[in-house]
């Protein structure tokens, strides 16, 4: 980190004779000067958003900006951790995991692999010395765990520490990615009654989960029988929906028809988090649809 000195200097004197004697002042220009730290330290992810069981790379940039040699050379990263109680000041959870191995490189030149240690949650990476004027770079991937927030406007910090024996303090360097704004749609389907007799009723129930937090719009469903039933009436969230609002042609029905002014939407996801283990539950929002017909 470069950082700006000034100095300016001041002094007082007196002049005149012993019964009239008077007090000046004078003051000197503005001199400066830049100084950088031994050890300069930057931490990037690739991407910009997180998400549940995603995967995140980071990278980490470590410059020695000194013109000797420098040694005890020792990163710590904590993956996140944080504390949402402020009144528990032991409470801290970390929603990231570490993906193995981390790749390093030295000037750009790729030079293997290396794995750190893991240390209450954080990882700690010992590199020992690096020469004058070097950039190294280590790369790794993280998964972000079931105790990352999800809620928008939700995020992730990493706050990364570089130790040596060069510098009197830790050099730190922080990252922050939110939470991704998405719609995560999954669809579970299945009939009623198990064992069908050609020309009995039977029912087709479809349930649409969204485990994100975004509400999903303008959502079509499309189905594909056979054999073909005939449909007899089709309900959402057990509301009847006219059939100017689906199409069912030779076994094909599509959910909201063409040109229909119906619009089929999922709503988010609701997320509580247990205030002991971290963990974040995901209760999806959901839309029931259920097709009745005859076989």
């Amino acid at each position: 980190m470069q950082n700006t000195v000034l100095n300016t200097a001041t002094l007082t004197f007196e002049y005149g004779s012993a019964k009239g004697s008077k007090i000046g002042y004078a003051s000197s220009n503005v001199a400066s000067t830049f100084f950088y730290e031994a050890v300069s330290v930057n931490k990037i992810s690739l991407g910009d958003s997180y998400y549940l069981n995603e995967n995140i790379t980071y990278i980490i940039t470590v410059k020695n900006n000194s013109n000797s040699e420098v040694t005890g050379l020792k990163i710590k990263d904590n993956l996140g951790e944080y504390n949402p109680n402020k009144y528990k000041s032991d409470l801290n959870f970390i929603p990231l995991e570490y993906i193995g191995p981390s790749y390093i490189y030295l000037n750009g030149i790729f030079t293997g692999e290396i794995s750190p240690k893991i240390e209450s949650g954080k990882l700690i990476f010992d590199i020992g010395s690096l020469s004058s004027g070097s950039v190294l770079n280590i790369m790794y991937k993280v998964s972000v765990n079931d105790k990352a927030l999800l809620k928008i406007g939700s995020k992730i910090k990493n706050i990364l520490q570089v130790f040596s024996d060069n510098t009197v303090d830790p050099v730190e360097s922080s990252n922050s990615i939110k939470v991704a704004e998405k719609a995560s749609v999954k669809i579970i389907k299945h009939m009623c009654p198990g064992t069908i007799v050609r020309g009995e009723s039977v029912s087709y129930f479809i349930t649409l989960y969204n485990y994100g937090n975004k509400e999903a719009v303008n959502v079509i469903l499309n189905d594909v029988f056979s054999p073909i039933p005939k449909i007899t009436n089709v309900t959402i969230d057990d509301i009847l929906i006219p059939f100017s609002d689906y199409s069912y042609n030779e076994g094909v029905f599509v959910l909201p028809s063409y040109g229909s002014e119906f619009s089929l939407k999922i709503p988010p996801a609701s997320f509580s988090q247990n205030s002991t283990t971290g963990v974040v539950s995901i209760t999806p929002g959901t839309k029931n649809i259920i097709l009745s017909g005859i076989v």
